[in-house]
């Protein structure tokens, strides 16, 4: 897949994945990103719990 832009830019990308899941991120390196992705555990449960949606649950 080629990405191209009109706008003059240098691209960063950062990757993650688990088992099941996987995302990337593409960014300007004028803004710098990270992504992360977690499996949820049960010792997460509890702190989890108010940032998660109905769905998420």
């Amino acid at each position: 897949m080629l990405i191209t832009c009109l706008l003059p830019m240098n691209i960063g990308i950062s990757i993650t994945h688990t088992d099941k899941t996987f995302g990337i991120l593409i960014f300007d390196q004028l803004h710098p990103m990270g992504i992360d992705i977690e499996a949820k555990t049960k010792a997460d449960s509890d702190f989890l719990e108010a940032y998660l949606t109905e769905s998420d649950k």
